[in-house]
């Protein structure tokens, strides 16, 4: 009985905190100027996720439901946020495509079939709602839920994983230190919320024969974790500048932030890449980076860092895939360049993999290559 008592009040304490927690950085990533708005809302809504799963939980695992039987099941079909919200994430972050289009609504269809199939137990009066839960009713729809959620999540965060893992191969020649803590941040969350997704499955279907609370427990510590390295992974990204400047000994904060650059530096920088990148065009240079480039211009990286995001908005892989892209779409229409594939062109502007080209092609575009080429013949 004490044993009983002290895992309740060790998941009371988790709970408490998951909700304390995850409000705390929901605000600090809606108010959040400075970054990606979309992935900041999309981890908003995942950090919201977690703790109404976390609720649904805590409500079942305290006895609350007996006061709150409407709230019985509201929240499970949620679950499976966590495999599309963390994919949706990484496609935000990694620009590919830069805003989530239509065809991502679909991606919600799968929440609906879960409400569909619990939707027996929504029809059910309160008293029957709690003899529902009471008497373990839903021992088979639950197994089937449990079943159709690890699926999905599972899909979703190996899509989402591999998405990472294509967008750090893509800027890891490219010298962009924030595109590659970027990626590398992704990556580390993902390894998180794999391993928490395997552990919290084993431990539910193993101490399975040992109540509740032991399954109970190990899932709010799964949560826990994912608000806690889910907030920290979202704040290093509002703020990656700060982040860099944390992790590189040679650049200051004030510099990154450009407080501390002077005017001239700043002015002869500007000059420098209109010169270099625009007029001379070495953006068709497929070796280009942000070493070469600051080379080039006689600067140190974290002033051109400055430069590119103060002149141009971009940082330094948008902008000479911005440029690259213009440039194709040009030779795209020009009849001199008509006997070569698309591929070849691609290439003679500085792309490396068709993948990249076609993804950046279409974000700065709207459509594909050989469709481009097509509307213009």
């Amino acid at each position: 009985m004490q044993k009983l008592w002290l895992m309740n009040e060790i998941i009371t304490s988790i709970f408490t905190a998951t909700l304390v927690l995850g409000s705390v950085q929901v605000i600090a990533l809606l108010k959040a100027q400075k970054s990606n708005k979309q992935a900041n809302i999309v981890m908003a809504m995942f950090l919201i996720v977690a703790m109404l799963v976390a609720l649904d939980c805590y409500l079942v695992s305290s006895g609350y439901y007996r006061k709150f039987p409407f709230f019985i099941k509201a929240f499970t079909p949620l679950n499976l946020f966590f495999g599309i919200l963390p994919y949706c994430y990484s496609r935000s972050l990694t620009n590919t495509p830069a805003k989530l289009c239509s065809k991502c609504l679909w991606h919600f269809v799968p929440i609906i079939g879960l409400y569909f199939l619990y939707s027996p137990v929504y029809f059910l009066s309160a008293e029957e709602r709690i003899q529902h839960i009471a008497q373990n009713q839903d021992f088979l729809l639950r197994k089937i839920a449990v079943l159709y959620i690890l699926i999905s999540n599972t899909i979703y965060m190996v899509r989402g994983y591999l998405n990472t893992l294509a967008f750090q191969k893509t800027v890891k020649n490219s010298g962009e230190k924030l595109e590659l803590m970027k990626a590398y941040w992704l990556k580390q969350w993902f390894h998180v919320l794999i391993f928490i997704h395997v552990s919290v499955t084993l431990s539910t279907f193993l101490f399975a024969n040992q109540g509740f609370q032991v399954a109970y427990l190990s899932l709010f510590v799964g949560i826990f974790v994912i608000i806690v390295f889910s907030g920290y992974v979202a704040i290093r990204q509002i703020d990656p500048l700060i982040a860099m400047a944390e992790n590189t000994g040679s650049f200051k904060a004030e510099n990154l932030m450009g407080k501390k650059i002077p005017e001239k530096t700043k002015e002869k920088a500007f000059l420098a890449l209109e010169k270099i990148l625009i007029e001379e065009k070495s953006y068709l240079n497929s070796d280009l980076n942000l070493d070469s480039l600051a080379k080039k211009m006689g600067q140190p990286s974290y002033v051109v860092s400055y430069a590119l995001n103060k002149k141009y908005k971009m940082n330094f892989f948008e902008l000479i895939n911005s440029l690259r892209v213009k440039e194709a779409s040009t030779r795209l229409k020009q009849k001199e360049y008509k006997h070569l594939t698309i591929i070849a062109i691609a290439e003679d502007v500085g792309f490396n993999s068709k993948s990249t080209f076609n993804s950046a092609f279409k974000k700065y575009m709207g459509v594909t290559p050989s469709q481009f080429r097509s509307s213009e013949s």
